[in-house]
């Protein structure tokens, strides 16, 4: 991974972090719409940035532990 690669994955990562500060919106429908959207759209940047980029990130399960870790999520 690069710099820039790593540059990224640190400002995504603090985007999601950052969603507790997204403020409120006085609508009838939802008061926390406004992080649902937030939240919504920086899922489809993440997944994007990683659908472009997926021949730099590894992405398969190799180790035993974590078979069992995403088989006992899974099931």
């Amino acid at each position: 991974m690069n710099k820039q690669d790593k540059l990224v994955s640190k400002i995504i990562l603090f985007l999601y972090l950052i969603v507790g500060f997204i403020p409120y919106q006085d609508t009838t429908l939802d008061a926390i719409s406004t992080q649902w959207l937030y939240i919504n759209i920086l899922n489809l940047i993440s997944l994007s940035y990683l659908f472009i980029r997926k021949n730099t990130f590894s992405f398969s399960i190799d180790g035993k532990a974590q078979k069992v870790f995403f088989t006992g999520t899974i099931s």
